[in-house]
């Protein structure tokens, strides 16, 4: 049997190293002026940049639905080969839900396994990349299914958003918090929490937010045995500037842009990093 590991296009897995590390990615849609693209596919990750900073209207997300999984489950499924579909966070997005249905409607879906990331974006590229490294090194369905989900509790994730009005316009902060925040020069640090995304600090000032993000993965004890990942949209000036914090090999590290379907949340200039703390 052939193990197929499935995403989504939130991973921020880009099309080339999709081939490199054999697996599949679904691709979320992205609503811009009515028209509906499909993540990095019909819309790259440079237009959208060009297009966000141009819109005068709302750019909105569409999750996955169960028609997006059908045709690749039954497809594994008739072949006999093991799915792992690692996908966001469900409190985030339906996506997941709409896998478990497309899974349900395939025969003979016993070899297919859905695992609800808790995670998003890079953090949910780094436990596919945990997959993929189990996979290849031919360990047992049983033992990925039960080391991936351990791995997922301990995926940390931390970033800078430069400006707070996409978060406004998504309804991910009220719109007074937006004003206050924009007017005293105030940003938010995000995190990864219990599989939402929560502001844990305010920094007014972003010379503090590089000692914060360095200060935060001590705390939570970054172990430096997994792969790491540094992610931006469009703000490599900064990313270079937190990548310099540490001292990581090449093996272990993996740098990303923010593409559309987060960065119409996160906006531009936004940058952090995602790494697995050490067992407790």
């Amino acid at each position: 049997m052939t193990i197929r590991i499935i995403t989504d296009s939130t991973s921020e897995i880009k099309l080339d190293t999709v081939k490199k590390l054999n697996i599949d990615i679904i691709p979320l849609k992205i609503i811009i002026d009515q028209k509906t693209y499909f993540d990095n596919i019909d819309i790259s990750t440079n237009d959208f940049y060009l297009r966000l900073n141009s819109s005068n209207t709302p750019i909105t997300t569409s999750q996955a639905n169960p028609h997006d999984f059908l045709e690749l489950f039954q497809r594994y499924a008739d072949n006999g080969d093991i799915v792992i579909g690692i996908f966001l966070s469900s409190k985030l997005s339906g996506t997941l839900q709409s896998a478990n249905i497309a899974k349900n409607i395939v025969e003979n879906n016993e070899n297919i396994h859905i695992i609800d990331s808790l995670c998003v974006t890079s953090a949910l590229g780094l436990l596919v990349r945990c997959a993929v490294k189990m996979r290849d090194e031919n360990i047992e369905i049983e033992k990925i299914i039960k080391q991936l989900n351990e791995i997922k509790t301990r995926i940390k994730l931390v970033a800078y958003v430069d400006t707070l009005k996409y978060l406004k316009m998504g309804g991910r902060i009220s719109s007074s918090a937006a004003f206050v925040g924009e007017t005293l020069n105030i940003s938010p640090i995000l995190a990864l929490n219990e599989g939402s995304l929560s502001v844990i600090k305010k920094i007014r000032g972003k010379n503090k937010v590089f000692n914060y993000i360095k200060d935060y993965t001590i705390e939570n004890n970054i172990d430096f045995s997994y792969p790491i990942a540094f992610a931006s949209s469009d703000n490599l000036k900064d990313l270079t500037t937190l990548l310099n914090d540490f001292s990581i090999s090449d093996n272990n590290l993996t740098i990303d842009e923010l593409g559309p379907a987060i960065c119409c949340h996160s906006g531009l200039k936004a940058f952090g990093i995602a790494f697995i703390s050490k067992k407790a």
